[in-house]
């Protein structure tokens, strides 16, 4: 058995962001409980505990995602180590795994030199003192270090930084259609218009280099895949996205009848943000990452940067009586890489100029490297030179990789002055929250049966969707008993026991308490509003987390704990949104919320830690 020391944690965190922020995701954010709740565990029975105490669900966006790094902060005064593309030196602990940095405009720099010569034995003895900025990028400054700017974060990412943590974008992630639209406006603005239930034939094209492994065939990005007669352009848009393929819809055409041409122009990530650039603030971060992204692609392959180790040399050995000399590279890949020596003037022997080396500096960055070697250099202290070579696609193509990205965070927010209307709960107090996947929710076909779909499957990647898991029920006066809502010793209080007073033979619900087990029912008040506020027009009067859907039904009497002969008649009842007790459990957390009216955002986030940094 071999082992690797290499980390997947940066595919692993990529991966995950991109499964779960896809056109398929349906993960949901819960928030519910009433009581305090045990730290939940992996079991069978926290998971069905969880359904008893869910009152609301609310679908994980693609803006709530990110892949996150360790947060290092630019300050003045700091010490930094550049980057070298061999890695974080083993055994290096505090400031040395510090080779990048974030500003207070939050922007994000490699550090690229720490020593004005270069001098990697120098590395650690100086601070940073001069801010590092777009328009002193990758130049030297007067403190001796060289940055290497990476991406923005605009002001959307900000939900991510935390004291330990912040988001590390790719602008290959970028889409010009914002996902927050419907997939009804989507499909209207890419072509389908008010030609949706139109059929036709539908073109469908590759979105990258692929191979058809059944034929060997290699296809480039572009190129035609296959074409499918009389469909709806809604099922044409919609395949396309599922199959991650660009598509072209003609009305009414015929695949036999030329109606696909043999390739189309696809653009992605950074082409798409540059050909739209003229849109875009040229402020915002997606545009500035969009050109590094372009500038690193072009020019692939380059020398980033070169370091010397002069330690424990003396001036004999460092003297030459060349100015500057060359350091003669070897490659079979790169071309252009030019790197020389510093010297400062010394004396003269035998009528000739000496020279001392006093450091390494890369003069030109050259192209294509994939490997490279010195083969001379006078005078001969190639063994105490370092090469940090670019990454194949280079390296501001891929920030993540670039800073060791293998975390991966959810950050969902919540507005508890929203709650009322957005998640149609009067709860106020919360002890869970929790990740579950693969929830269903209800739904009725044309026929009138009853069926169920994922939750999240008919939204947008980041379309807004907020599902309850609340029975609400609304209460009217028992005018034939003679009794009206004035009476002030009636009281529905919650986790307090009520009596359907219809139903007390039958299978249905006799009682909701509190403590379900004890109870032995299948349900629980979790609100329930003061005895002034019942009316008519009040809506639902009791929110009820658990019930089964047959417990309460219009016409019903129920009774509350201290009231044993006027019970109050049910006007109205809404069902839950979900199915209960389907999907899977991610997560479960305990928590303490008293949620107010006034305006209040909740965060609660996840992090997922996918590899060693």
């Amino acid at each position: 058995m071999s082992t690797s020391s290499r980390s997947f944690g940066i595919d692993f965190a990529k991966n995950l962001y991109d499964s779960i922020r896809s056109d398929s995701n349906n993960l949901m954010l819960f928030l519910g409980g009433d009581t305090a709740a045990n730290n939940q565990q992996n079991t069978v029975d926290d998971d069905n505990d969880v359904w008893d105490n869910i009152n609301f669900l609310k679908k994980v966006k693609e803006s709530d995602l990110s892949v996150v790094a360790k947060r290092v902060d630019w300050n003045s005064g700091s010490v930094y180590y550049p980057y070298t593309s061999a890695g974080v030196p083993t055994g290096a602990t505090g400031t040395e795994r510090n080779y990048y940095a974030m500003t207070d405009d939050r922007e994000v720099f490699l550090c690229m030199g720490a020593d004005e010569n270069n001098r990697s034995d120098l590395f650690g003895k100086s601070t940073s003192t001069v801010k590092p900025t777009r328009s002193n990028d990758n130049t030297v400054l007067s403190d001796g270090y060289r940055w290497k700017f990476l991406y923005k974060l605009d002001l959307a990412h900000t939900k991510f930084l935390t004291t330990n943590y912040m988001p590390v974008v790719d602008i290959d992630d970028y889409d010009e259609t914002s996902g927050s639209s419907s997939i009804q406006e989507e499909a209207f603005r890419s072509g389908c218009g008010l030609s949706a239930g139109m059929t036709g034939s539908c073109c469908f094209y590759y979105n990258k280099d692929s191979i058809d492994p059944l034929t060997n065939i290699v296809y480039k990005k572009g190129d035609l895949d296959f074409c499918v007669d009389d469909i709806q352009c809604s099922k044409c848009f919609l395949y396309s996205k599922n199959l991650d393929k660009s598509y072209n819809f003609t009305r009414f055409g015929t695949c036999d009848n030329n109606a696909c041409a043999s390739s189309k122009t696809v653009k992605r990530g950074y082409e798409l943000l540059l050909s739209n650039s003229k849109k875009i603030s040229p402020s915002r971060g997606n545009i500035l990452q969009a050109s590094v992204y372009k500038d690193a692609v072009d020019n692939a392959g380059q020398i980033q940067s070169v370091s010397v180790n002069l330690q424990g040399l003396t001036e004999t050995e460092l003297t030459t009586t060349t100015e500057s000399p060359i350091v003669n590279l070897t490659s079979s890949t790169g071309t252009g890489g030019d790197i020389r020596l510093k010297t400062r003037t010394a004396g003269i022997s035998s009528g000739v100029q000496q020279y001392v080396v006093t450091g390494v500096d890369l003069v030109s960055a050259g192209s294509g490297y994939k490997d490279i070697a010195i083969t001379s250099v006078s005078p001969d202290v190639s063994d105490k030179i370092k090469i940090n070579l670019d990454y194949f696609e280079g390296l501001g193509s891929n920030p993540r990789r670039a800073l060791n990205a293998t975390k991966f965070m959810i950050a969902v927010a919540i507005r508890s002055d929203k709650l009322p209307t957005e998640a149609g709960t009067d709860q106020n107090v919360f002890t869970r929250y929790g990740l579950i996947r693969d929830v269903l929710v209800k739904a009725s076909t044309a026929s009138g049966l009853t069926s169920a779909y994922l939750a999240g499957s008919d939204k947008n990647r980041d379309e807004e969707q907020i599902l309850s898991n609340v029975t609400k029920i609304s209460l009217a006066q028992n005018v034939a008993r003679g009794f009206t809502f004035s009476g002030s010793n009636i009281t529905f209080e919650k986790g307090s026991p009520i009596t359907n007073t219809t139903n007390l033979s039958s299978s249905r619900l006799s009682s909701v308490s509190s403590t379900i087990k004890e109870s032995g029912k299948t349900g629980k008040i979790v609100n329930a509003k003061a005895t002034t506020k019942l009316s008519l027009t009040n809506g639902a009067d009791l929110e009820v987390i658990g019930a089964a859907d047959d417990i309460f039904k219009v016409g019903d009497t129920l009774v509350p704990n201290n009231a044993t002969d006027v019970p109050y008649t049910i006007s109205s009842v809404t069902k839950p949104d979900v199915q209960a007790f389907t999907g899977k459990v991610v997560a479960s957390n305990t928590t303490n919320v008293t949620l107010t009216t006034q305006p209040r955002e909740l965060m609660f986030r996840y992090v997922y830690s996918l590899g060693k940094y």
